[in-house]
């Protein structure tokens, strides 16, 4: 998320830079006369200054002042620019220079608020166990060429989860025993590393690894006497291994729609039960009514505002003067 928003203001940097360009411009042509302009009249023609029409002639270039025109530095300021291109222009420079900071701001107190819902009870954090007992599918097709002939075994899945404010599984363990099987074993699964352990009927370990794929389910179900030479068990056990995994991700939702019918290992039960960890992001935490990124959220647009203000009637003010002045030196 952090990554995606870094992205998005990269793409902007030319726009915004553009911007804040057109801006600084703007409020340069509304508040300031060209450098040969600024002392006082000068020829329309070639911008030589004068000091009285004379003949009607400009001195230097020899025009004809009716014709070319006098220029003054009032005149100048007023056509190059006006108070809408000022207050246009102080408006893209200082909506450019505080987009950042907004951005990071609303984005720390975005996230702040999120936290603060969970903590209210409207997604936070929660503890669970989920619990289904599985069995191989009798006289089903899996896949359809292949038909089922099952061992004489069934497994019992009993996980203890706790989930973030996204449902998603931030620790917990599983514990998978086989039962009836030529081997009683017991499979252990991290379900945040997926690191895991095999215990045999006496409690010793027998086996263990780093990550509980297909090849160490394959294992696992060997271990448990069953022949995984067999298209039916191989399936079976790469089929638990997949399914664990995504057990994972939403454990709340997942519980019984991850071992259905139409699967290699049938649910014959499950059950599950929840509740909120107070103080963790349970419903029964209480938060204050704004974070502190949520404060200097609006802090900034405050001091924002202000600044933009003052900054516009400086710049008006400027520019006032300066057309009351003969000169602009």
């Amino acid at each position: 998320m952090m990554m995606f928003a870094l992205f998005a203001y990269v793409m902007w940097i030319p726009v915004l830079v553009a911007l804040m360009a057109l801006g600084i411009v703007l409020i340069r042509r509304s508040v300031s006369a060209p450098e040969w302009m600024r002392r006082g009249a000068g020829c329309g023609g070639c911008g030589y200054e004068l000091t009285s029409l004379g003949e009607g002639r400009c001195p230097e270039c020899g025009a004809a002042l009716v014709k070319v025109g006098v220029s003054t530095p009032r005149m100048a300021l007023r056509l190059r620019g006006s108070v809408f291109l000022l207050v246009m222009g102080w408006t893209m420079a200082a909506g450019v220079g505080t987009t950042p900071v907004l951005g990071v701001v609303g984005w720390m107190a975005s996230t702040a608020q999120m936290n603060q819902w969970a903590g209210a009870g409207m997604g936070g954090s929660t503890s669970g166990t989920v619990k289904v007992s599985l069995q191989p599918g009798s006289g089903r097709q899996w896949p359809s060429t292949v038909v089922r002939s099952p061992e004489d075994y069934s497994i019992q899945f009993v996980a203890d989860v706790v989930t973030d404010m996204y449902a998603s599984t931030t620790e917990g363990t599983v514990v998978i025993n086989f039962n009836d099987s030529p081997q009683s074993v017991t499979l252990e699964v991290d379900l945040v590393d997926f690191d895991w352990t095999l215990t045999d009927a006496q409690g010793n370990t027998t086996s263990q690894g780093e990550y509980f794929d297909e090849q160490a389910s394959l294992e696992v179900f060997e271990a448990a006497g069953l022949d995984v030479e067999k298209e039916t068990t191989a399936e079976e056990a790469a089929y638990l291994s997949s399914a664990l995994q995504e057990f994972v991700t939403m454990p709340q939702w997942y519980e019984t729609a991850v071992f259905t019918s139409t699967n290699p290992l049938q649910s014959t039960s499950a059950s599950s039960g929840w509740s909120p960890i107070v103080g963790v992001g349970g419903g029964a935490q209480t938060t204050s009514w704004l974070s502190s990124w949520e404060i200097a959220f609006i802090g900034t647009i405050i001091v924002g505002g202000v600044v933009y203000i003052v900054g516009l009637v400086f710049f008006i003010r400027k520019r006032t003067k300066l057309l009351r002045q003969p000169t602009l030196g």
